[in-house]
């Protein structure tokens, strides 16, 4: 359903360039008839190939929470490119679309223009997070000589070494990319909301519309918290080898916290705060428009004239005071159940990882409490 939803997507609200690997997913999904197949063929059968060998050929060196760790990895080498293609094929597209709803009728092509802007920053600066993110792993397979023998991978001589170093490397990519989704979707909703925006009491959401940007923002947050599944391998790495190179750890899962952050809280707060002043615009106006009605009517501002009251006027004060309690009453905060339990889903991921990771080797909750000690 969600395929044949991002491929109507596509087609209607396609932008004039797009990622090479959403590109080669759609190319792909052309001969298997599975945008999740095709995901799964182009871009996780290689890896997969080293990832399965790894552990038979050094099958001595492995251990249960090991095994565990690399399990996780595994599964972000498969689902991740797909979760890229869906984000840019089916989520961006989805929010252009219906973005419009909640501005002025005047700011409607602008907004679209607005996350077609960001939309090719996607395929123009990938490569620059994609490095970013990738530069800190050569430096811990230098440094991480201790974990890296421990689990049996002997360094430039050793050609699996090498197999695995790639393998890293192309996670690089992956998460730099997920970094750069999470950065479109802040700068993209920073941006909708410097425009008018349209504030309607009477949408089904009970949110006033804004439940178009909470859905955009948990869903972007929900997709980079696959990334949590990365943590346990991390620690294992931390607790093994020296402070130096741990730290770097420590500062990379400190950075990926505050993403995961700010991939929800700072659009809804940003659109939150802008639709609730643009609402007490509204009040005012319908305040002043009340207050010149009673005195054209000549009632008194406070009270009514109980000898003359004109029924048409008294109809006018009535409408106005419903219409006032009906904006006053709105919530504009974009948090409905659903998305509780999307932002809830995201919390628990990274939590339920570490946990399993503590449970199967304690000594590395034990390091890091005495570290912090």
């Amino acid at each position: 359903m969600e395929e044949s939803q991002a491929r109507h997507a596509l087609d209607a609200d396609s932008v004039d360039c797009q990622l090479w690997i959403t590109a080669w997913i759609e190319r792909g999904e052309r001969r298997v008839n599975s945008y999740a197949g095709a995901s799964t063929l182009l871009f996780g059968l290689p890896p997969t190939i080293v990832l399965v060998a790894y552990p038979i050929l050094r099958w001595q060196y492995m251990t249960l929470g090991y095994l565990f760790s690399f399990a996780a990895v595994f599964l972000v080498l498969l689902v991740a490119p797909y979760l890229i293609w869906y984000y840019e094929a089916n989520l961006l597209p989805a929010f252009r679309r219906d973005v419009t709803a909640i501005v002025a009728s005047s700011d409607r092509d602008r907004a679209q223009r607005v996350v077609d802007r960001y939309s090719r920053v996607i395929d123009r600066y990938w490569w620059m997070t994609a490095v970013l993110a990738s530069i800190p792993i050569p430096i811990l397979m230098a440094r991480g000589g201790p974990f890296i023998r421990e689990h049996g991978l002997f360094g430039a001589a050793d050609p699996l070494f090498w197999a695995v170093f790639a393998v890293l490397l192309w996670i690089g990519v992956i998460v730099g990319i997920g970094f750069l989704l999470v950065a479109v979707t802040i700068l993209t909703i920073r941006n909708i909301a410097s425009l008018e925006l349209r504030i309607d009491p009477m949408h089904p959401d009970g949110l006033g519309g804004m439940s178009i940007v909470g859905t955009y923002a948990i869903r972007t947050t929900g997709l980079f918290s696959i990334g949590s599944l990365l943590l346990p391998l991390q620690l294992q790495y931390a607790a093994t080898v020296g402070p130096l190179a741990g730290s770097l750890i420590y500062v990379m899962g400190g950075v990926y916290a505050v993403f995961i952050g700010l991939s929800f809280l700072y659009p809804t707060i940003t659109i939150s705060q802008r639709a609730n002043a643009i609402r007490q615009r509204i009040l005012e106006n319908i305040r002043d428009q009340y207050e010149e009605l009673k005195r054209a009517a000549g009632e008194p501002r406070a009270g009514a004239d109980l000898v003359d009251t004109d029924p048409v006027t008294e109809q006018k004060l009535t409408r106005l005071r419903d219409e006032y309690q009906t904006y006053q009453q709105v919530r504009l905060y974009p948090l409905r159940v659903s998305v509780i339990a999307r932002l809830i889903g995201s919390i628990l991921l990274p939590i339920l990882s570490m946990t399993i990771e503590f449970s199967l080797q304690p000594e590395i909750l034990n390091q890091l409490l005495s570290a912090v000690v």
